[in-house]
């Protein structure tokens, strides 16, 4: 995220059945003028002083261990995407929601 920017991340897990998981989660990013790219000496600059890009996102992933080898995966993720299209792929800026899931078969 480089400088001038900030990120919190919140996490609970639970295990309802000894093969199984599910975490809730939440971040949020944000990121104020990039004094980086200026150039200079970044000594008295303002901490933040305008957000020109933020990432809230909020995602429930879920899991179960078929077999020592197999799990079975799916999640959703909520995201809201505002400001900067320099910083976030541009198909992924505003408000969106990702489903995904999958088969993992291996150790």
């Amino acid at each position: 995220m480089r400088d001038n920017s900030r990120s919190w991340y919140l996490a609970a897990d639970w295990r309802p059945l000894r093969a199984a998981g599910v975490r809730l989660w939440h971040e949020r990013s944000e990121r104020g003028t990039d004094y980086q790219s200026i150039g200079g000496t970044r000594l008295g600059l303002p901490y933040l002083g305008t957000i020109e890009w933020s990432n809230i996102t909020t995602g429930l992933d879920l899991s179960y261990m078929v077999t020592g080898g197999v799990q079975i995966r799916a999640s959703v993720i909520r995201r809201n995407v505002t400001g900067e299209d320099e910083w976030y792929p541009s198909h992924l800026s505003g408000t969106t929601t990702t489903l995904s899931g999958g088969v993992v078969w291996g150790f």
